[in-house]
């Protein structure tokens, strides 16, 4: 969504849209939008309406975007085109361990230089070599700022690899306003736009709706686990009712 793009810092520049410009390189690598080119055909693709990925085609992104990490940048089913490539399978994300390991640090001791020493190992291996406290001094050993910035790089480097879903959870943000809201509206381009029109394409516009309670914090534990001990008791979920 727009909204996910836009966590993203601006820092290479592309021949598209303003919002797309200067943006750092996982940006590029994780979000495909329209204007840009597919590796290998170089074809430009179009995703407002009566381009030639357009919602006249029938299949089209609801948001004006795609997914483009993981795609290996060889596919191109153009014929005589590759459609597939073997990839094994990632299980653990080294960036995932450094950031729990920053964030564990921080809970228990903010003015543990381990905190951004890892913080700043995953954005170094991004591209980015200015360290975050010389960016913004005042949050060494500060643990709000520590707590934000870990959680805002856990969103842009693990974005899209199942892990927002539970992180939002666990820091019990999904409820609140910011950026870890899961209530309310999806929002993207304007794909229903005018045909042919670029610039209504690029107006922000609700997508699709989401709906998350205080109470969806807690799930009941199924009953079949219930009874494979007597030691695990019902939850309590009168102190998360909405």
């Amino acid at each position: 969504s727009s909204a996910a793009s836009d966590v993203y810092k601006r820092q290479t520049p592309v021949n598209v849209s303003n919002r797309f410009i200067n943006r750092e390189a996982r940006f590029y690598n994780t979000v495909f939008f329209n204007g840009r080119q597919w590796p290998v055909t170089c074809n430009t693709i179009q995703f407002y309406n009566g381009g030639n990925a357009g919602q006249q085609n029938g299949q089209y992104t609801q948001t004006g975007y795609m997914l483009f990490k993981r795609f290996n940048r060889r596919i191109s089913k153009t014929s005589p085109g590759v459609s597939s490539r073997y990839r094994p399978s990632i299980i653990f994300r080294l960036a995932d361990f450094y950031l729990l390991y920053a964030e564990a640090a921080n809970e228990v001791n903010p003015n543990d230089p381990v905190v951004l020493e890892y913080l700043n190992k995953v954005r170094h291996r991004a591209g980015l070599t200015t360290k975050i406290e010389e960016l913004n001094p005042v949050i060494k050993g500060n643990k709000e700022l520590q707590r934000a910035a870990i959680q805002r790089e856990r969103q842009v480097e693990l974005a899209t690899e199942g892990q927002r879903y539970f992180d939002v959870r666990r820091w019990m943000i999904a409820d609140k306003n910011g950026e870890g809201r899961q209530n309310g509206y999806v929002h993207g381009m304007n794909v229903r736009g005018e045909s042919n029109d670029k610039e209504d394409f690029n107006r922000i516009v609700e997508a699709s709706q989401i709906v998350f309670n205080r109470k969806m914090y807690l799930y009941p534990m199924p009953d079949s686990e219930m009874r494979k001990t007597k030691n695990l008791v019902p939850v309590s979920y009168t102190h998360l009712r909405a």
